[in-house]
């Protein structure tokens, strides 16, 4: 009579305490996970960014859609624009069901960078000169990447599996 009470007070420690990874919870603050998500964002880890987007999100657009969307981000361009992004939190807020990580975030400055790039070679392509992408690589990898630091809002709702970030798709 003590062995199957036995057997099934040890079964049912494996199951519930013993499972390391049993659960699907994400017990990550909301701060850790919008700072996942920024951080996939910057390096292009698109299916990690859709995994930490909210239900709501990940049910508006497929995984598919999502990562055909997105920059590629195998290009020498893509990687000197990436290479610039930084971030850091400003402010959090957390209430019972939302939570708002507020970041200042910096990228490269597209407004500049293309007005640099329009000096050097508008006058070429108004002339009906072709311009490679090589040739713009080239020119990206002469040129320091101007940034722009700004107030970057990461929204976040907590689900049954942990805090997600709210996108809005």
């Amino acid at each position: 009579m003590r062995t199957p009470l036995l057997l099934c007070l040890l079964s049912a420690g494996l199951a519930f305490g013993c499972g390391g990874g049993g659960s699907d919870v994400d017990d990550r603050t909301p701060e850790e996970v919008a700072t996942a998500y920024l951080s996939a964002e910057r390096d292009a880890n698109w299916g990690t960014a859709y995994a930490l987007a909210s239900s709501v999100d990940r049910a508006a657009r497929d995984s598919v859609a999502f990562v055909e969307g997105q920059p590629s981000g195998n290009s020498a361009i893509e990687a000197k624009m990436r290479a610039v992004v930084s971030f850091e939190t400003a402010e959090t807020t957390v209430g019972d069901s939302a939570a708002t990580v507020v970041y200042d975030y910096t990228a490269a400055d597209a407004d500049a960078l293309t007005a640099d790039f329009m000096g050097a070679f508008m006058g070429r392509a108004m002339a009906g000169e072709e311009i490679g992408e090589a040739e713009v690589e080239e020119a990206l990898n002469r040129t320091e990447i101007p940034t722009r630091t700004t107030r970057r809002t990461v929204e976040l709702v907590r689900e049954s599996s942990g805090w997600r970030v709210v996108r809005n798709w």
